[in-house]
């Protein structure tokens, strides 16, 4: 019998066994609920790592040995628990040497903790007024158990700069794998824009935490190699649309005789009946609909491109958009240009 590998999150005793560089796979036999390592061999850690040394002491502190790999001679340690601002996972070489220690070793991880897209800095979160807030996150969890014991847990938090939370979400660490997509909402509807709010993932020891008071008491570690990332919560304003530069007022000469307006559900906007005393070449008159972000959607809404003479009337409408359109975050500008 050699070293047992327990399984652990969703891994299984094969995908421990594929990922093992130490030992050979025909010295890996698959069991329940592990992995059983035998004839391991300190020529072949001393090839993958490429040491010179013959020392097993040295071997298991040396430069090369991967601290990701799921098994190898790492200790883990957690310092600060139960501070958001200074929890780290701390990887140490072992104080004993131990042969053993490398079973199920791979040099090379499918996966090392971090971002799976690491986030903008600050980050900037949208939110129609009295709304929450959502926030998503994609990470690696690693190949690593973190034995944080049957609880374990991934929060993914939201704090003002007191270190209130503000937003979160907590998974059980034990239905991860490799990776995860993470979301969470704020706690509160917002009505007030926010720039100094951050946003962290953290691995905690209880995943049943249901008080965001009692979170911060059950974590562990930041995960490693992310940081904190600054989040700032935009308002989106009511929809709205204006002649370009001057609210909803026709910019002279032109008079409005009938009514104009933009119909967010059907995604409609309709000039009316204007008229001007003067002749035109030509007069190209559109619409634009933009996003809270000032981002045009879409292509321009042309109600009129053609001469023009004095005291004619010009109706027409134009679909800017797909029905319906939000009631909040959108903009509508009216433009006049006089062309050849």
């Amino acid at each position: 019998m050699g070293k047992h590998r327990n399984i652990f999150r969703t891994f299984t005793t094969s995908a421990l066994k594929a990922r093992a560089d130490i030992p050979a796979q025909a010295d890996i036999s698959e069991q329940t609920g592990y992995i059983d390592c035998s004839n391991i061999k300190m020529s072949a850690v001393k090839s993958i790592l490429g040491a010179t040394t013959n020392s097993l002491y040295e071997l298991c502190r040396h430069a090369n040995v991967n601290h990701w790999s799921t098994f190898g001679p790492t200790v883990r340690t957690y310092s600060n628990t139960g501070s958001f601002a200074n929890a780290a996972m701390v990887n140490s070489d072992p104080a004993v040497a131990a042969l053993g220690d490398f079973a199920g070793y791979d040099h090379v991880p499918y996966s090392t903790p971090g971002w799976y897209n690491t986030p903008s800095n600050p980050t900037d979160i949208w939110v129609n007024s009295g709304s929450k807030g959502e926030l998503t996150a994609d990470v690696y969890l690693g190949e690593i158990d973190y034995n944080v014991g049957d609880n374990g847990g991934v929060a993914f938090v939201l704090f003002d700069s007191y270190g209130t939370i503000q937003g979160w979400s907590l998974i059980d660490l034990d239905t991860v794998g490799d990776s995860a997509n993470l979301s969470l909402e704020t706690i509160n509807n917002q009505v007030l824009e926010h720039t100094d709010w951050y946003a962290g993932v953290y691995i905690t020891n209880d995943n049943t935490v249901v008080d965001p008071d009692d979170l911060e008491g059950t974590v562990q570690c930041r995960l490693p190699n992310t940081s904190t990332f600054g989040v700032h919560i935009h308002i989106k304003a009511a929809s709205e649309w204006h002649y370009d530069g001057d609210a909803q007022n026709i910019p002279s000469p032109w008079v409005q005789n009938g009514s104009a307006g933009m119909n967010w559900n059907t995604g409609y906007f309709d000039i009316g009946s204007i008229a001007a005393n003067q002749n035109y070449d030509n007069i190209k008159i559109y619409a634009r609909l933009f996003d809270w972000t000032y981002t045009q959607v879409g292509s321009d809404g042309v109600i009129y491109d053609a001469a023009y003479s004095a005291l004619d009337d010009i109706t027409g409408s134009v679909i800017l958009g797909s029905p319906p359109i939000a009631s909040y975050g959108y903009h509508v500008h009216v433009y006049f240009e006089e062309t050849s």
